[in-house]
């Protein structure tokens, strides 16, 4: 916020070239204020900014800044002070960079490393995509149950600036590696200098295996409500950490891609203003035209009833309305079941007590709007026929809406497909062309 209300003073000591007020300006910011107002500037004025920044600052800046906004920065900066940057970066940070760059920049961006960083980065570039390998930081403080609490300070005081986290201090075993424990620094500040980390360590402690899906990763944390979890491999030996603020990251992406599918659009990885219009136009016309054709569907059963509403024009009167509100209906409990899968709070194994809720949910929102549609048809046409052709149509497609709406994300969570595919859109499309079937043939049965 700050660094935006500063924006047009920055403009304008760059454009003056006035380099030494501006560096004066733009040291009390912190750090996040930097990156928005970084992100904010043109690509000229961006560049002269992080030159005048000290190369620690400029490293914490970069991290937080955009992919899109690291990937142009980087293309502007001499090599020199390239290489600062990435070799500065916390190695989980520098491998989302890498593996969102083509592979020839990538691979000149490696070479830029030393050889120790190079090698951190090839491994953790070598886990399968999307997996917590690819996210969690080798750079973590560990004990030995053998050390004092004293050697074990002095440890932290060492390395801890470079460690992604000294809130939690991992225990492993000397020889082979193996995680066998944690131990708090709480706990440890203020236990006796003498006293055995073995004494101190905790054994109950919940790790995650290297190859787990990041999405998984990022509930489990949220779950176990802890600031970072132990990365082990199938021998239990630690390889790293991932941490809360990563997953953030992944949460945001999860959420970002599951809006884009609930709105009938593919997902992608450019943001919408870096995207080109007919990549954003093609995203959305794909499922635009299956959705389109499959209301086609909808208008060959219709055509079966076309002389049956013409000699009832009431019923294609209120064809709108029953289209509506069975699709209501239906994204409503999906967009509820959805959030229960997404949350952990429900899976397949619940299908029973859920299928139980739901058809008393429906039960009572089916008499509710049955009601209301045959008031509201009483009230306009008078008819009691026609009244309760409405009522019971609206009753029954809410049912069968919800129930629709229900049990199609849980289907597909089963199948391990994205529950996602099956809501807005789609659920309203499947129920349009079922929900007038249904309204039609319960009115012509009543009207004869």
């Amino acid at each position: 916020m700050l660094g935006q209300l500063l924006l047009p003073e920055i403009e304008e000591l760059v454009a003056r070239r006035e380099f030494r007020q501006l560096r004066e300006t733009l040291a009390p910011l912190p750090p996040h204020d930097l990156a928005d107002l970084i992100e904010d500037l043109e690509d000229r004025e961006t560049v002269v900014v992080f030159r005048l920044l000290p190369r620690e600052v400029a490293t914490d800046i970069f991290e937080r800044l955009d992919l899109d906004s690291q990937k142009a920065l980087l293309e502007a900066l001499k090599s020199q002070r390239v290489r600062e940057i990435i070799e500065g970066m916390s190695p989980d940070d520098r491998t989302a960079l890498l593996e969102e760059l083509p592979a020839q920049a990538a691979g000149r961006l490696l070479m830029m490393l030393s050889p120790e960083e190079r090698r951190v980065a090839q491994a953790l570039l070598n886990y399968p995509e999307d997996s917590v390998g690819r996210r969690m930081t080798p750079d973590y403080v560990f004990l030995y149950p053998a050390m004092t609490v004293e050697e074990s300070l002095a440890k932290i005081r060492k390395l801890g600036f470079d460690g992604e986290t000294v809130y939690a201090l991992y225990v492993i075993d000397r020889k082979s590696r193996k995680l066998m424990g944690y131990v708090s620094l709480r706990k440890l500040v203020t236990a006796p200098l003498t006293t055995p980390v073995s004494e101190l360590m905790d054994g109950n402690i919940t790790s995650i295996a290297v190859d787990t899906d990041q999405e998984d990763a990022a509930e489990m944390l949220s779950r176990l409500d802890v600031i970072a979890l132990p990365v082990v491999d199938t021998d239990d030996r630690m390889l790293g950490i991932i941490t809360f603020d990563d997953m953030i990251d992944v949460m945001e992406e999860e959420f970002t891609e599951d809006v884009q599918m609930q709105a009938a659009i593919l997902p992608a990885e450019d943001s919408y203003l870096s995207a080109k219009v007919w990549n954003l136009a093609r995203r959305r016309m794909f499922w635009l035209v299956i959705l389109l054709l499959a209301e086609a569907v909808g208008v060959l059963f219709l055509r079966r009833y076309d002389q049956d509403l013409q000699t009832w024009i009431v019923l294609a009167l209120f064809l709108p309305v029953m289209v509506a509100t069975g699709g209501n209906t239906g994204t409503q409990a999906a967009a509820l079941i959805i959030r229960a899968l997404a949350t952990g709070e429900a899976d397949f194994g619940d299908l029973r007590a859920i299928v139980r809720r739901e058809l008393a949910i429906s039960g009572l929102l089916s008499v509710l709007l049955g009601a209301l549609g045959w008031l509201i048809v009483m009230a306009l046409e008078g008819d009691m026929t026609v009244a309760t052709c409405i009522g019971l149509g609206l009753a029954a497609i809410v049912t069968m809406s919800n129930m629709v709406g229900t049990l199609l994300p849980l289907v597909l969570e089963r199948l391990k497909l994205d529950p996602a595919l099956m809501s807005g859109p789609f659920i309203s499309t499947l129920i349009d062309v079922a929900g007038l079937v249904i309204y039609l043939e319960i009115s012509l049965a009543i009207l004869g």
